[in-house]
């Protein structure tokens, strides 16, 4: 595990024991508080554990055998019990009580592997054995035990993001609200998985830096996902979530545009320039006052344009607005505007009340 691992990681479980601390406090009654919390726990432990093998004696596989058996449990009341029970902290209905005894089963089976079974290759360093392992028949049934929860895992986790579906098409204003929260931070870690996984541990070259930018974006949803997720439960400032998700989204895409246009003109210019300039400052220079003016035109097109799609009350109320300062440019007749600004108010803004006071 390098420094810059271990330092994402002990962010990530600071952040969501922080929030479960929180949500746990605030709403004792909400199981989501308490699974974050506890996962988060778990998943600290097994992360700050120190590397075996520094040990004296036979510490190094006591270490060992801690962190195999706190990384299963950190995963699957993150992963897959809590959002089983986001955001009311309880099941979409009860036949989703299979899910759960499925996932308790397996987790019983992992846990009973990590704890007797030889150490995996790959999971403590060379010469470190387990000292609860077992042999002959034992661990053959601990073998097959561990392939069955796996299987389990393949088939429920799917399940979970099923549920979170299934509860979104359901869901009305404020729930839909707060499963957008939810899936906002779940993207990051989506992404990131979508991308480091595949190009597993390049050594070198623009695949380790694209790894590396898939990884600090995975860490990255990992710390906000219990952000989001308290900001969900506790339902503070909820309604945010289509203006960052707008935000994000144009800022994004203008960010990936201008680098674009900046290693592109940046390529044009030295090829135009170079049977006169031998210095590549100048194409530089160029393509610099290029971007920064492109920046801002960009920008309002791209932000328009993403509204639209994701912020659509705050285009639709631009809309309103813009509609109606054309007509009130030609408009005399004042009860004619005081009813025009009544509809554009109630319509944009949608106040319990609308009271107008108008001096002739």
């Amino acid at each position: 595990m390098t420094i810059v691992t271990a330092f994402a990681g002990s962010l990530a479980a600071i952040s969501m024991v922080t929030v479960g601390a929180v949500l746990v406090t605030r709403l004792p009654q909400n199981r989501v508080g308490w699974l974050l919390w506890a996962g988060g726990f778990l998943f600290g432990l097994a992360n700050g554990l120190p590397t075996p093998g520094s040990g004296p004696g036979s510490a190094a596989g006591w270490i060992a055998w801690l962190g195999n058996l706190t990384w299963v449990p950190s995963i699957v009341l993150i992963g897959l019990f809590m959002p089983l029970v986001f955001p009311s902290g309880r099941l979409p209905s009860p036949r989703w009580r299979v899910v759960v005894g499925v996932g308790l089963v397996a987790l019983i089976l992992a846990e009973l592997q990590s704890a007797l079974a030889p150490f995996s290759p790959g999971t403590a360093p060379p010469g470190v054995a387990n000292p609860l392992a077992v042999a002959g028949t034992a661990a053959t049934l601990l073998g097959l035990g561990s392939a069955a929860a796996t299987l389990a895992g393949v088939v429920c986790f799917p399940l979970v993001a099923a549920s979170l579906v299934l509860r979104y098409r359901r869901a009305t204003g404020m729930e839909r609200a707060q499963l957008r929260w939810f899936a906002a931070a779940a993207a990051f870690v989506g992404v990131g998985l979508a991308v480091a996984l595949p190009l597993g541990n390049p050594t070198g070259g623009l695949f380790l830096a694209v790894t590396n930018v898939a990884w600090f974006v995975l860490t990255t949803g990992f710390t906000l996902l219990p952000v989001a997720i308290g900001i969900a439960v506790l339902r503070y400032r909820l309604y945010d979530i289509d203006r960052l998700v707008s935000r994000t989204i144009a800022y994004g895409l203008v960010s990936v545009t201008l680098l674009a246009a900046f290693g592109s003109t940046i390529l044009a210019f030295q090829a135009l320039l170079a049977p006169f300039v031998a210095s590549s400052q100048l194409a530089v220079a160029a393509s610099t006052l290029l971007v920064a003016a492109l920046f801002q035109p960009l920008r309002a097109r791209v932000k328009r344009l993403v509204d639209r799609r994701f912020n659509r009350a705050h285009y639709d109320a631009e809309r309103t607005l813009a509609a109606f300062s054309a007509r009130l440019r030609d408009e005399v007749d004042l009860e004619a505007i005081r009813a025009d600004v009544t509809a554009t108010v109630a319509g944009t803004v949608e106040p319990g009340s609308v009271a107008l006071w108008l001096r002739r």
